[in-house]
């Protein structure tokens, strides 16, 4: 996890992943040693006891020339130091210039990369995208296993090994974890709706602000609404009234306003899974999101989706979601949790490891 952080990260979610799969793998009484290649600016979980060895670098999280040569030969030189049988990458993206000095797993969590080669080429330079390409077909060349958060993106790895001519190594689902609240959701005594936002095209945040603002304008909605998220460079709020804008938010923070908020609306084209509709659904919140393939397996039919190009079905979910009692969103909160916790995501990567060491 060196090349991971808060400030760097272009996705939370991934990082709060890793974070997540660390914290399961620790308390998994089959692990003898977890080695943590981390760095100073993360706050690891406080689990594994004795068994837990915690290594920090701090050149990878620099990005640049650095990530790249942490990437390509300084995290295999530091798994081989940790006499560890296995080294696990929750990123997914495997050195392409050497074999890896122990057994390989990764976790890949989309493919982003060919979505965006499809829909919106130029997003990232020829040299990042050929670098990220490049790593990925190594993960397929020579991972032992792979791990895919959906059965979605289990089938999109498969998918990319057939279009590169690649065996892709076993592919499981382990899927994501979440917690319970450590304090159950509360009535909802303010009166506001949040809205996800990105600079990234996927996330459809143009489209979202157009969809708000009108059914804001026709309902007459009398509460606030809160922007969560980074806007595209020329996107501007200034014909949007009773809107709060909130840029990058830390959980502390984040959790607490969706735990108030009457609405998450979740805007997106893709998704390898889709966290926020599960997280707005613990914190007591019912989600109004886009009804892509990722997001309606991980919610399990919980929640408001609506097709992205019917304005009139996202003004329907919003209606619905509005309406919506505690007692439902208690019940998709209890279905959820017993299927996405990290206990089970860890015996899963467990089993996983174990069937192809």
């Amino acid at each position: 996890m060196a090349d991971q952080s808060f400030q760097r990260t272009k996705s939370i979610g991934i990082l709060n992943v890793s974070l997540g799969l660390l914290e399961g793998l620790a308390t998994q009484a089959g692990i003898e040693k977890l080695a943590v290649l981390s760095n100073p600016s993360l706050t690891l979980p406080n689990a594994g006891g004795n068994k837990q060895i915690i290594s920090s670098y701090d050149a990878p999280v620099r990005g640049g020339l650095a990530r790249m040569i942490w990437d390509q030969w300084g995290v295999y030189r530091a798994a081989a130091k940790t006499g560890c049988d296995w080294l696990f990458l929750p990123k997914g993206f495997a050195s392409f210039t050497t074999a890896p000095p122990i057994k390989l797993a990764a976790y890949v969590h989309d493919a982003m990369q060919d979505f965006y080669r499809a829909h919106y080429p130029g997003t990232f330079s020829r040299a990042e995208a050929w670098y990220f390409d490049r790593c990925l077909a190594a993960t397929l060349r020579r991972a032992s296993v792979i791990f895919t958060n959906s059965d979605f993106s289990r089938r999109e790895v498969l998918r990319i090994a057939e279009r590169l001519n690649t065996k892709a190594p076993p592919v499981v689902t382990a899927g994501i974890g979440f917690s319970a609240p450590a304090q159950p959701p509360s009535a909802k005594e303010e009166n506001y709706i949040v809205v996800l936002a990105s600079q990234w095209p996927h996330k459809l945040t143009r489209l979202a602000l157009d969809y708000v603002r009108r059914w804001q304008q026709q309902t007459v909605y009398p509460g606030a609404i809160h922007l969560a998220g980074q806007l595209p460079g020329d996107l501007a709020l200034a014909n949007h009234p009773n809107w709060k804008h909130f840029r990058r938010l830390p959980d502390a923070d984040y959790i607490p306003m969706l735990k108030k908020a009457r609405v998450l609306v979740c805007f997106s084209a893709y998704e390898g899974f889709g966290m926020p509709p599960i997280e707005a659904i613990l914190q007591g919140t019912p989600p109004v999101y886009s009804r892509i393939p990722a997001m309606e397996e991980s919610s399990q039919g919980c929640g408001f989706p609506f097709d992205n190009d019917s304005e009139q079905g996202f003004q329907s979910a919003m209606a619905r979601a509005l309406a919506c009692d505690a007692r439902t969103v208690q019940d998709w909160a209890d279905l959820l949790l017993a299927r996405h916790n990290w206990q089970a995501v860890a015996e899963r990567v467990m089993t996983g490891l174990n069937l192809h060491t």
